[in-house]
């Protein structure tokens, strides 16, 4: 049977009509007595039927391995990553904001001479609904009731998540962090520990110090993003079976920035005893830019088409003349 097909043209339907000419001559069945009603034909369409599932995914697998025919953007960004470009993942927007104190705030309510922000306490955008966190540049910010008139903090849109594994200990270690369809990861605020030890974010291995904690984020090959460490004889790297702690924010890109945003507070501050202090009885917010800013979604998928192509990655190109 294979030399009645080796000279066919492989297209499906054909290798299925040379397939039933050949059980014609071979058995002497004719089209009277074929039929998809009989086991046999039933047979050949299931096969018909799988193999075209299968030749699906082989021409779409062939497809979103060539950048002038890839149409996935992890696809296309993951390419990129091989050819040494690393694609922007967006950004998050931001907003410098004004707490003002409310004049029929009763002050006798707080316990001490100070209050305590949290470093990334959250509050709500009243325009569009997305979570926006207060970046105290500090794990806590310790405020005299004295200058709580008016307070000015950047405001930046998203929220974190963390996600932790074991370290296996080897060189080049790489772990991947998958995210969910949509869900765009901030290029910048994405922090590693271990074993709750800061690991410092560099860009490529010929930066880091000699046995830094090192480690690299890069936009992921297969999705997500990927986290690299280093070489033992030149940085410092996990140990088998240490913890691996990945904190970094997910944010909505573009469609953050808007005119005059208005917002509330979702989390409580303290005072010296530890009370809750609901700060939306507080406080007044108020944008002191009048917009939020700087959002801006992954980097489009044509762009880094025309980009990576033109990647040398670990070299110098320059005009000779």
């Amino acid at each position: 049977m294979f030399n009645y097909l080796k000279n066919k043209d492989i297209k499906l339907q054909n290798f299925l009509d040379s397939t039933k000419n050949f059980l014609y001559q071979k058995f002497g069945v004719t089209d009277k007595t074929y039929g998809y009603g009989n086991p046999l034909g039933q047979i050949l369409l299931v096969v018909k039927n799988i193999s075209r599932v299968h030749l699906f995914y082989i021409k779409d697998a062939s497809n979103q391995v060539n950048f002038s025919k890839a149409n996935r953007v992890h696809t296309v960004q993951g390419l990129a990553q091989l050819q040494g470009h690393n694609a922007s993942r967006g950004n998050s927007s931001r907003t410098s904001i004004r707490l003002e104190l409310k004049m029929d705030f009763n002050m006798n309510n707080i316990k001490g001479e100070n209050i305590f922000i949290p470093n990334n306490l959250r509050i709500t955008c009243i325009n569009n609904g997305y979570t926006f966190l207060i970046k105290t540049n500090k794990n806590v910010d310790k405020v005299s009731i004295d200058r709580i008139n008016s307070l000015e903090y950047l405001a930046i849109q998203g929220e974190y998540k963390s996600i932790e594994f074991s370290a296996d200990g080897r060189n080049l270690q790489t772990y991947t962090i998958p995210v969910q369809p949509n869900e765009m990861i901030e290029d910048e605020f994405i922090f590693i520990e271990v074993n709750g030890k800061k690991f410092n974010r560099y860009e490529s291995m010929r930066d880091a110090l000699f046995m830094d904690r090192f480690v690299m984020v890069r936009t992921g090959i297969v999705g997500g993003i990927d986290i690299i460490f280093g070489k033992d004889t030149s940085h410092t790297i996990p140990k088998t079976g240490e913890l691996i702690s990945v904190n970094y924010l997910t944010h909505k890109g573009k469609s953050a920035n808007i005119q005059n945003p208005r917002f509330k507070f979702v989390d409580s501050a303290y005072d010296e005893l530890g009370n809750e202090i609901n700060l939306n009885e507080m406080f007044f917010i108020s944008s002191v830019d009048g917009q939020s800013y700087m959002g801006s979604d992954p980097e489009d998928m044509e762009l880094t088409k025309i980009i990576a192509p033109n990647i040398v990655p670990n070299a110098i190109i320059h005009d000779k003349k």
